[in-house]
């Protein structure tokens, strides 16, 4: 890992620190943006933040939902740029997920979330993320999924609805309102003994999501940010197979990876959590069984199973730890 990126992660574990309120997306009150750190030798904008709705719960005590939202934000940015110091030379994760082919459009895609400098994208201050389900998706897939969807009331002003399930979902760098030392708080922070799944083999499933990685998921649907990578919207793919292409069971060593792996959300968001939790607790991770995508908190149905998600409309988808300084940075995790 570079110095830069591997610095600006550890000043993200100890300084993590959310703010107050202000602006306004649509009919909603928005949070103010908070201040995190940047990667070193860059200036960070707030502009590179998606706004938070003021739907989304600050009630103490803490960590409330907006915190969760506040790591998460981060979190997803930290999953990508770990991804951006691996693609180029990885051997090992990538062709479980891609074609050889696709590799420096792939790499595209993280690298437009990234923005420049690696501090996001400052288009990502057009996304509002909230909880009010304008599009009564959360309650009608209630029985399997979704833990979020994104939509696009106009293509420049996407957003991003946490359905309640996702908050479920746990952080990987610091929430606030949480002291201590993470080992001691499982109820709110990934780590790598769970992830790794309690000496079951350690196996690429539900258990590697976080809520970052629900809103990376989501990310991938901004078409005004990525569809002309490849000419068209990075969506939720139907597989050669006729199956969805959801969960660690359907996008590993899928029989699509050729065909439409490029353009489908999960495929990004499970090779990402692959690098990062591969990098994380220095633990190779084995391919996924049946089963290893049903995750209990969302669904009983294996995910894979589901029927078909309707096709998208062109622009209307519906779809504290503390840290003392001195030891290896993985020991948060563990």
């Amino acid at each position: 890992m570079r110095p830069g990126i591997l610095l600006s992660f550890l000043l993200a574990l100890v300084l993590h620190i959310p703010t107050a309120f202000s602006a306004s997306s649509g009919n909603l009150q928005c949070y103010k943006r908070r201040d995190f750190p940047p990667p070193l030798f860059c200036e960070l904008t707030q502009k590179a933040e998606p706004q938070i709705a003021r739907d989304i719960d600050d009630k103490r005590p803490h960590p409330t939902h907006l915190d969760q939202v506040f790591t998460a934000i981060y979190d997803a940015l930290q999953i990508v740029l770990i991804v951006l110091d691996k693609i180029d030379d990885d051997k090992d994760i990538y062709p479980h997920y891609f074609a050889r082919r696709d590799r420096a459009k792939v790499a595209e895609v993280f690298h437009r979330l990234a923005g420049y400098c690696s501090t996001g994208n400052a288009m990502m201050s057009q996304v509002t993320i909230q909880i009010t389900d304008e599009e009564n998706t959360c309650e009608a897939l209630r029985s399997g999924l979704p833990e979020a969807y994104s939509f696009h009331p106009t293509r420049d002003a996407p957003k991003v609805v946490l359905c309640p399930v996702a908050f479920h979902k746990k952080a990987f760098t610091l929430l606030n309102g949480v002291p201590g030392n993470p080992e001691d708080l499982p109820e709110h922070y990934q780590r790598c003994q769970e992830v790794i799944g309690g000496g079951d083999g350690g196996h690429v499933s539900y258990r590697i999501v976080t809520l970052g990685a629900i809103l990376l998921h989501e990310y991938m649907h901004l078409d005004y940010l990525l569809d002309d990578i490849y000419g068209k919207p990075i969506i939720d793919e139907i597989g050669d197979n006729g199956r969805t292409m959801y969960g660690s069971h359907g996008v590993y060593d899928s029989p699509s990876i050729k065909t439409h792996a490029r353009t489908n959300a999960d495929s990004y968001t499970f090779y990402a959590l692959n690098v990062f939790w591969d990098e994380v607790c220095q633990f190779e991770f084995s391919a996924p069984r049946p089963g290893d995508s049903t995750d209990p908190d969302v669904s009983t149905t294996p995910v894979n199973d589901l029927p078909p998600p309707a096709k998208r409309e062109e622009l209307n988808e519906t779809e504290t730890g503390g840290w003392d300084g001195r030891a290896d940075w993985r020991d948060f995790f563990w």
